[in-house]
């Protein structure tokens, strides 16, 4: 069993984002803007004609396959969308990918807002819910892969989840290969859409991170073709994310404490880097020199209860051999090329809980290993923070009418177990959307599946 993670928050600036899988942007509708989410930049896809081949921006996920060593999969995908149009036709927007591209689960929006959940080309019935425009909205994408030994290819299946504002659809499908298809692994979670058309779409994603794990699970089905898809997602416990997070970046804001390279810190805050040699640079050519910065503080930056960070560097060495990446004095060893490349390297990723005072006391940077010329352009660090803040604390309104007097005309309030209306209140929700006109006093409630939860407090 193994859990791996992986995220970026776009913030090298450049199209080619780190520790990509692959990038297909053949007619150029994708790029990477100003402003992101939680940080200076976020991708956007901006479709306005036919796609030869697709668009999409793809990340190396685990591999993790469900054979008979490991025959259950699981992997959730976290990320941000900001909807600027809806697409003129459904429209795949992310999700998980097996081998050669396999559609494990994917989101589509619809041309009215609303979402669809996709797994292995089986796609499900629209959300009641409809995404906003022009609002950062959290997508949360699970994958759930169950592939026994059993003779039955139907004991196998792949369930898909797609969660937005609170509503989750769910699509499974029973033997979609049986044991010997290779497709049931989790190789790669993807932003954009494989398929080439011509459905036009106009969205940024941000801050995308993703969980996944793989263990024995309960083995074949007994009889045989009675497991299908009633086993929940839930059935791998690891497969977790935390519930509120930003990523956000922290460039170098002092020189550290070692500062044995040519050059002072403010020649490697550069963003988007700039690969052409010049003076923005820190220079070293004697073996065990390091050069190491100062941060931004966590409550400069505006976050709280931090998990994880990634150090991104961008830097060349005359001998292109591993040298050192810095974080709190340890070293991690990092191939270095010998040229700049395009963006800054997917140097080090290193998750574990840090308070607020420990990472404030924390350097970073870089050591030279074997004293020949080495150049640092520009560095940063990727932080993975929780309690940053979702949606904030304002209700996200949704399609709708009605509203007596509610935030924006879209949410009821309720304070018993019957409100002013005669709708049947939520014990759980204090402010809940509206998916209707508001009905008449004394009329019948509206059906309780129609009430979507909020994400956040009133």
């Amino acid at each position: 069993m193994a859990i791996f993670r992986n995220f970026t928050g776009f913030e090298s600036g450049h199209l080619l984002v780190l520790g990509q899988f692959s990038l297909n942007n053949g007619d150029g509708f994708l790029s990477v803007v100003e402003p992101g989410r939680s940080g200076r930049y976020g991708l956007r896809f901006n479709q306005t004609g036919v796609s030869a081949s697709g668009h999409s921006v793809q990340f190396p996920a685990p591999g993790l396959a469900a054979f008979p060593a490991d025959n259950e999969a699981g992997g959730i995908f976290r990320f941000f969308i900001k909807l600027a149009s809806y697409p003129s036709a459904d429209k795949v927007l992310g999700g998980w990918a097996g081998i050669a591209g396999a559609a494990h689960a994917r989101l589509i929006v619809t041309s009215t807002g609303t979402f669809k959940a996709q797994t292995t080309g089986v796609t499900s019935a629209a959300s009641l819910t409809v995404i906003p425009l022009g609002q950062w909205v959290e997508v949360q994408i699970g994958c759930f892969i169950h592939n026994d030994s059993s003779a039955s290819a139907f004991d196998d299946y792949v369930k898909g989840t797609v969660t937005i504002l609170g509503e989750t659809l769910t699509q499974c499908v029973d033997g979609p290969g049986g044991f010997t298809d290779p497709a049931f692994a989790l190789q790669r979670v993807l932003f954009g859409d494989l398929a080439a058309n011509a459905v036009t779409i106009d969205v940024m994603y941000d801050d995308g991170f993703y969980v996944a794990d793989t263990q024995a699970g309960p083995g074949a089905c007994v009889p045989a073709g009675t497991c299908s898809c009633l086993r929940a997602m839930s059935d791998i416990s690891t497969v977790t994310l935390p519930a509120e997070t930003n990523i956000v970046p922290a460039s170098p804001t002092a020189q550290g404490s070692l500062a044995q390279w040519t050059g002072g810190f403010a020649l490697v805050t550069e963003i988007p880097f700039d690969p052409t040699n010049g003076a923005s640079e820190q220079t070293d050519a004697v073996i065990e020199d390091a050069t190491t910065f100062l941060h931004a503080t966590a409550e400069a930056l505006g976050i709280s209860s931090i998990q994880g960070v990634r150090v991104l560097a961008e830097w060349k060495a005359a001998l292109a051999v591993n040298h050192a990446i810095l974080w709190d004095g340890v070293e991690y060893s990092v191939a270095v090329k010998a040229a700049y490349l395009t963006l800054p390297q997917p140097s080090q990723v290193i998750f574990g809980a840090l308070t607020n005072a420990a990472f404030n006391a924390i350097e970073f940077g870089v050591r030279n290993k074997t004293g020949a010329a080495m150049q640092l352009g520009a560095i940063l660090v990727e932080v993975l923070a929780l309690g940053a803040g979702r949606l904030g604390t304002t209700p996200t309104p949704l399609a709708g009418g009605g509203g007596n007097g509610a935030p924006g005309g879209r949410w009821l309030m309720v304070s018993g177990p019957v409100a002013a209306s005669g709708v049947t209140a939520s014990p759980a929700q204090k402010w809940i959307p509206l998916g209707g006109a508001v009905p008449a006093a004394g009329s019948s409630p509206i059906v309780p599946q129609r009430w979507m939860p909020f994400f956040g407090s009133s």
